[in-house]
């Protein structure tokens, strides 16, 4: 199970030839395209519906949670890394979070996933790595990865 977002429609190659994307080319000729779906308007709570199955105001996360803020996707809250695995699957995170971080317990490794490379904020400097004046390009090696086991990459 592979979700690939933020990205603008013509952002692969399977729909403009444009940009060189083989290895999700091929995702989207052996699986299944989402063509048409109701999303929220901004990432926080779009990403939160799409973990936990519920709408936003069933899950509170309704806007773009901002990198000082102390709240997140509830814990309380089963995700889809949770159910997969609870199935015998093993469940990785690349990329952006932007679920909350300001307890370990909202972080992905504490939510269902085995591991996570990326950032916890909603968006960094690809090249410095830097959000709000810090550095945010973690390396979760381990299901709940938190203090003396989460490391920032490259500060």
């Amino acid at each position: 199970f592979v979700v690939v977002d933020d990205l603008g429609f013509d952002d692969v190659g399977f729909r403009s030839g444009d940009i060189h994307t083989p290895h999700i080319d091929a995702l989207a000729t052996h699986g299944v395209v989402l063509e048409q779906y109701y999303a929220q308007d901004v990432c926080s709570p779009s990403r939160a519906s799409f973990l936990s199955g519920r709408y936003a105001l069933h899950h509170s996360v309704v806007d773009w949670i901002p990198p000082a803020s102390s709240y997140g996707l509830p814990t309380n809250l089963t995700t889809m890394a949770d159910v997969f695995k609870g199935a015998g699957y093993v469940t990785r995170a690349v990329g952006k979070w932007h679920l909350g971080f300001y307890k370990w317990d909202y972080t992905p490794t504490f939510r269902g996933f085995d591991s996570f490379v990326g950032f916890y904020t909603g968006g960094e400097d690809y090249f410095t790595h830097q959000s709000s004046g810090g550095y945010d390009f973690r390396n979760d090696t381990a299901p709940q990865c938190g203090e003396n086991c989460s490391q920032v990459l490259w500060a």
